[in-house]
């Protein structure tokens, strides 16, 4: 206990500085320490991302240094920085050196298992591949209406089943219905994995000093110790190895059917699911990958439609403009059915509902900033400054956008939800502007699915808008203007507390009339 204390207390690698600055003539935030961490990121609890933000407000220029375990801890809110750090990796940074996965996945590989990876999975995500998907993307759509017609909705809890939906069906070719309170195929042994293993990240993500001792076991290579030090962890390598092995085993069953010639393909002529393109990859690395694309694949897509339903509760304008536009496309188009297909469908047409998107994206990034933290693998320099090996670098995605954006475009109200900001004069999207988001991260290890992300996002968006006339909070649960919904991070920076209210005009008159 004594030698773990004197490690999470002496900052490793303080004495490994060449000519330049040290880190330490960085500014730091006002903060007290509990053995070498910071305490007040104990007492943050699970909302510690919107501490090391808030930090990030009372220092100038927004990038500052803390130790946390004894680690030196790099905050960049500065964007050329973050894109250089993500462009050296994996040569001079990686998520772990030590990583605990003994077969990660596309997200936590490094090195040539991540390329032999990135290659395969490719083309599961090109252009032609995701248009082919709008036509399931509208299904689930069509089942998240269906189970928010009853007007109160637990709205975030039907896109993330809606979201593992599509996941069968474009990773395995296999339909399930899993969307509402009494979904059928609830029972569905894979979709019960990826639950625990949400489950289990979301509590492990909740306490801060068991992130710092499982980083420290890690790094020593002490797997073992974490479970006993970290009682939240073991649930969690449980849960991630269960799910491991049913990926495994969906894969195996997949290779068997195409040895007897009878593979499903819902898509039709053209479809190609993850399983094809993972096929060729060793039988050790399917479970990895498979597990991955069920969290990154589902919860991204869930979580940032249910906030930009949120900005929609919270400003009926842009809501009612946003429908306006929905309307006429789909008018002209003969219908939702006929809209709504990889034929028909396209983001140019809805050009307001896209930029309603890219706002959010920019308010809440998908790529969470604790989860996308990395490790300096040798010495390096950023902001003037030398850094020591190990040190933890931690990119403030949305900081970094909010200086970047008002400095190179003069936004002003950088922190209000205005769609319009996005938009040419002509009322198309100004595709320039779209390439400071970093959202998705960025260099070679950015999102590989953030087209098909976006397209599925688009698609609920127009459904839910074509279906309904109103989306407001349900404020005996959210509070009144959604005043208790808060962010909370999980295995993505998720609404908690949002429930809305869906209406339609129609049934309002029926019931008027009754």
């Amino acid at each position: 206990a004594a030698g773990a204390c004197m490690y999470l207390w002496w900052p490793r690698g303080r004495d490994k500085v060449d000519a330049m600055p040290s880190w330490a003539t960085l500014p730091r935030p006002p903060t007290k320490s509990i053995l070498g961490m910071p305490g007040d990121i104990a007492e943050a609890g699970p909302d510690m991302l919107s501490l090391l933000e808030e930090w990030s407000k009372t220092v100038e220029g927004g990038s500052y240094v803390t130790t946390v375990g004894g680690e030196v801890w790099l905050a960049l809110a500065d964007r050329a920085a973050i894109e250089k750090v993500l462009k050296a990796r994996p040569n001079s940074f990686c998520k772990n050196s030590k990583s605990w996965r003994k077969e990660p996945g596309l997200f936590m590989a490094e090195g040539d298992k991540w390329r032999q990876q990135r290659r395969s999975t490719t083309p599961f995500f090109n252009e032609k591949q995701t248009t082919a998907m709008i036509r399931e993307f509208a299904r689930t759509a069509r089942s998240v209406c269906e189970a928010a017609a009853g007007g109160k909705a637990d709205i975030l809890k039907y896109l993330n089943q809606a979201t593992l939906q599509v996941l069968f069906a474009t990773t395995m070719s296999t339909r399930l219905s899993m969307v509402g309170d009494c979904a059928p195929d609830a029972g569905n042994p894979f979709l019960t994995g990826i639950k625990t293993l949400m489950r289990a990240i979301g509590r492990a993500s909740e306490s801060p000093y068991q992130i710092e001792i499982i980083t420290l076991c890690s790094d020593l290579g002490l797997h073992w110790l974490a479970g006993i030090l970290a009682p939240r962890w073991s649930p969690m390598v449980k849960a991630w190895d269960h799910m491991d092995k049913l990926g495994e085993d969906v894969m195996a069953q997949r290779m068997a059917s195409i040895e007897r010639g009878d593979s499903p393909k819902i898509g039709g002529k053209g479809w190609g699911d993850l399983i094809d393109s993972i096929s060729n990859l060793r039988r050790e690395s399917w479970g990895g990958i498979m597990t991955v694309m069920a969290i990154a694949g589902s919860e991204t897509v869930a979580v940032t439609t249910a906030w930009t339903l949120y900005r929609f509760a919270q400003n009926e304008e842009e809501q009612a403009r946003a429908r306006r536009e929905v309307r006429s496309f789909v008018q002209r188009s003969g219908g939702v059915q006929d809209a709504l297909t990889p034929e028909v469908f396209s983001a140019s047409e809805l050009p307001f509902l896209e930029a309603c998107v890219l706002e959010e994206l920019r308010l809440h990034p998908v790529a969470d900033s604790v989860v996308n933290t990395h490790s300096s693998m040798v010495s390096f320099e950023a902001l003037g400054c030398s850094f020591p090996a190990s040190t933890k670098v931690v990119p403030l995605f949305k900081v970094a956008m909010k200086r970047d954006m008002k400095e190179q475009f003069g936004w002003s109200d950088i922190d209000s939800f205005r769609p319009a900001r996005w938009l040419r004069a002509d009322g198309s999207v100004d595709f320039d502007k779209e390439s400071a988001l970093l959202s998705f991260g960025a260099g070679p290890r950015v999102c590989p699915g953030a087209k098909m992300a976006r397209k599925q996002m688009m698609v609920l968006l127009c459904s839910l808008l074509a279906e309904f006339d109103s989306v407001c909070f349900n404020e005996s649960r959210s509070g009144p203007g959604g005043s208790l919904v808060k962010q909370q991070m999980r295995t993505t920076i998720e609404p908690g507390n949002l429930h809305l209210l869906f209406g339609k005009e129609s049934a309002s008159r029926d019931t008027d009339a009754n």
